[in-house]
């Protein structure tokens, strides 16, 4: 609502989430303030272990925040001008949808994740990444064929949307990334390693850094949103890699590289070869995004058995069913 329909940009994007975020913590100490103030029938709190699972995911997560904050600040360091600035963020609103996702898939992951066996959880962790990696990658893929018109849509000009529409895709696909990440958290968290994830996170930021002093000079918004990219392929690369030996979960690799190969091909091939402009750039692109699940089937990314399961579970919650 702030940023997206009120355009508030960082601001709002500051005030929803730690607004939100207050009201959650406010209502955990309320129902935790017997534990708080010591209540003398309540249960000794075991604070000793509770601080050795939690604190080593506070660096990570303090990583991810610094490394949200350092792209807008060294791509505004660099062209120094307001404009430019409010025409990223604008557009950057749109990122919003893929963060949207991202951030429910983290919500709702860890509680399933914790609560699956040791002999379920490796099938159903690599089950789930490819279902986020087909979701997401759909999303993202329709945004870099939808970019020049979403950015018209937003902007009102060519010359302005021409200025943020090639960061659209990689921003989106940054963020898609980065939801991703506590995959490898709960693994690490499952055997109270979480410590394990320090060091891809600090190599993340690290990288973002050098992305962002090498890309912006010259590509302005679009080097940054690389840069974002950048960071969150080696964060996630080495969360794995930290992370392997504790759970060994069967991805499957060839289901997702089929499905990473489609929809860049789709995304980057569609955004080359169709019209831009007027109502065929509008109807092809978006015939373009409608044909990306058909063709996930047919190049083996998703079994059509399991496109049965899916059109059973979505047409008994259809009304009058």
């Amino acid at each position: 609502m702030l940023v997206v329909v009120l355009d508030g940009g960082a601001s709002g994007y500051l005030l929803g989430n730690y607004a939100a975020s207050t009201v959650v913590l406010l209502g955990i100490w309320w129902s935790q303030r017997r534990l708080l103030l010591g209540a003398s029938d309540a249960p000794p709190t075991p604070i000793g272990p509770l601080l050795r699972f939690g604190l080593p995911t506070v660096p990570p997560e303090a990583a991810v925040f610094a490394l949200q904050l350092r792209r807008p600040a060294v791509a505004d360091a660099d062209d120094g001008r307001r404009q430019r600035g409010r025409l990223r963020g604008r557009g950057s609103s749109w990122r919003t949808l893929v963060i949207v996702v991202a951030r429910a898939f983290q919500a709702a992951w860890p509680p399933l994740a914790y609560e699956l066996g040791d002999e379920e959880a490796p099938r159903t962790y690599a089950h789930v990444v490819r279902a986020y990696v087909l979701l997401l990658g759909w999303m993202v893929a329709a945004l870099t064929l939808m970019r020049l018109q979403v950015a018209q849509v937003l902007l009102g000009d060519e010359f302005s949307a021409s200025a943020v529409a090639g960061a659209l895709p990689w921003l989106a696909l940054g963020w898609s990334l980065w939801g991703l990440t506590w995959v490898f958290t709960s693994i690490a968290g499952r055997y109270h390693a979480t410590g394990r994830t320090l060091p891809a996170a600090l190599l993340g930021l690290i990288v973002n850094i050098a992305a962002l002093a090498l890309l912006v000079p010259t590509l302005e918004a679009t080097g940054a949103a690389i840069a974002l990219v950048a960071a969150y392929v080696v964060a996630l690369l080495v969360a794995h890699l930290r992370t392997r030996r504790l759970l060994h979960v069967p991805f499957e690799w060839a289901r997702l590289a089929a499905a990473v190969g489609l929809l860049t091909v789709v995304a980057a091939g569609g955004d080359w070869l169709l019209p831009a402009d007027g109502a065929a750039g509008w109807t092809l692109r978006i015939v373009g995004c409608a044909l990306v699940p058909p063709l996930l089937v047919a190049v083996g990314a998703v079994r059509p058995a399991e496109v049965r399961v899916l059109w059973r579970a979505v047409s008994a919650r259809l009304p009058g069913r």
